[in-house]
């Protein structure tokens, strides 16, 4: 049989693995909140972006999320 095909290893990765997360720009408040807050717990140090419409262009800007948010 092919019972190791079937074997999946899912490996523990320490939150100092995630240098930056990206949201996108229709988050609600309520997830951008939880989602700050669980990043902010995994790394202190992580870098958290979000996405936002650019009204002049067909494109995405990035922002970042302060350490206060």
């Amino acid at each position: 049989t092919n019972d190791w095909k079937k074997a999946r290893v899912y490996p523990v990765i320490g939150g100092e693995c995630f240098e930056a997360i990206y949201l996108g720009a229709k988050i609600s408040e309520e997830d951008l909140q939880k989602a700050i807050n669980l990043a902010r717990k995994i790394n202190k140090d992580i870098k958290i972006y979000q996405m936002e419409i650019n009204p002049e262009a067909f494109k995405l800007d990035v922002r970042e999320i302060g350490q206060g948010a």
